[in-house]
């Protein structure tokens, strides 16, 4: 970090593992990326009304983490879950529809002229596709997509379309270089989005380095993160809108970013929502050690904190790892709304 900026190392660790892991890096060989996390409260979208007022609120804000990025000459910049409208107020999925986009081809060049379309109002992803090219920098961001589907197809929803919570990876020249699809869904997601199938997505930097994607409550499941890790990804991207109080007994987002970082022996770069000590907690963790970090203890504090490293860049083992296994988590709300097949433990995908 830079002298002036504020920060706090967080040191609990969680064991979410069963196995021991080991890494060894040759100092000699090292090298670094330079990384950040913008933490962040996005201005709360509630329907049509206030849909093009809220994306072009929040994309000031981006934008401004975005300049603090490239004054640090950082790497590649994630943000948080949500991060263009919020989640609080949207009760049907009709409400959360002026708000999506949809997805052009990877590789698509977003900043030129017509290369993403809305049926009206901002144009989301030409913003970002601009914001990063003119940064020369990566950006990780959480977006709402729209996918529209056949009324044949026996499992597309009603109104025509699914609805996805997706992290998109926009590189330092505005093309769409990667996406992720959530696919461990809170429940409160399934009001307004749907599950899409499971995928272990990473994608390959201009500065050499294969990151791995996960949102939010993925975190708490063997895929993607770890299994991705077993795959050799050593570096994620995480964005998310973490409850410090969702769980029994509490896991606060920087203890369960800290440990995930430590149990995959990997890097981490978690964004989270700026929501005081109930949804603060944002981390740059290199194999369990926190690089830099930030949880903010104020109730209902609004904050924006951009968190800047140096981060080591590790080569995959040589030798294949043992499988890893997490042990079971307990669930502080009903059960009863989640799918069945991953109730009660957290080993399952």
């Amino acid at each position: 970090m830079k002298k002036g900026k504020a920060t706090m190392k967080i040191t609990a660790t969680i064991v979410v593992i069963g196995v021991t892991l080991a890494w060894q890096v040759s100092c000699a060989e090292a090298t670094f990326y330079r990384a950040a996390v913008g933490e962040f409260y996005p201005l709360p979208g509630h329907n049509e009304s206030d849909a093009q007022h809220v994306l072009s609120v929040n994309l000031q804000r981006i934008a401004s983490l975005v300049g603090g990025a490239q004054e640090q000459a950082v790497d590649i910049l994630v943000l948080p879950e949500d991060a263009l409208y919020n989640f609080l107020y949207f009760a049907t999925r009709d409400d959360l529809y002026p708000f999506l986009v949809r997805l052009p081809a990877l590789g698509t060049p977003l900043c030129a002229t017509g290369a993403s379309r809305r049926e009206a109002g901002v144009d989301v992803l030409k913003e970002l596709g601009c914001m990063a090219r003119a940064a020369s920098l990566v950006i990780v961001v959480d977006v709402g997509e729209r996918e529209d589907c056949s009324a044949s197809a026996l499992d597309c929803p009603a109104d025509g379309r699914y609805q996805y919570n997706t992290q998109i990876v926009v590189d330092e020249t505005g093309a769409l270089l990667s996406r992720y699809r959530k696919y461990h869904l809170f429940p409160e997601d399934y009001t307004v989005f749907d599950r899409p199938a499971l995928e272990l997505v990473s994608f390959r930097t201009s500065f050499g380095v294969r990151f791995g994607q996960a949102i939010c409550f993925d975190l708490f499941f063997r895929a993607p993160i770890l299994a991705l890790a077993q795959d050799g990804v050593r570096d994620f991207v995480f964005s998310t809108y973490w409850e410090n109080d969702g769980t029994i007994p509490p896991i606060t987002a920087t203890a369960l970013q800290q440990g995930v970082s430590r149990a995959a022996a990997a890097n981490l770069l978690g964004a989270n929502i700026g929501y005081g000590k109930y949804s603060s907690g944002s981390g740059i963790y290199a194999r369990g050690e926190p690089l830099a970090a930030f949880f903010c203890p104020i109730p209902s504090w609004h904050d924006t904190r951009l968190l800047v490293s140096e981060v080591p860049v590790a080569a995959p083992p040589a030798e294949p790892r043992a499988r890893l296994v997490a042990p079971p988590i307990v669930w502080g709300g009903d059960v009863s709304s989640f799918p069945a097949e991953w109730r009660g433990s957290s080993a399952a995908l």
